[in-house]
């Protein structure tokens, strides 16, 4: 059914909970989980 599973972060107990249940659901259907975190914009220097 999937093969792939993403599911986003931030650091939150009910975002670990989201990665406890895709980590479920994917060891279930044999997906691939990807886990996304991002965090607000920074400013990189320029060479």
């Amino acid at each position: 059914m999937y093969n792939k599973i993403c599911v986003a972060v931030d650091g939150s107990d009910t975002s670990f909970l989201a990665v406890k249940s895709a980590a479920k659901l994917a060891a279930q259907l044999g997906a691939e989980l990807l886990v996304v975190h991002v965090i607000r914009n920074m400013k990189i220097p320029v060479s």
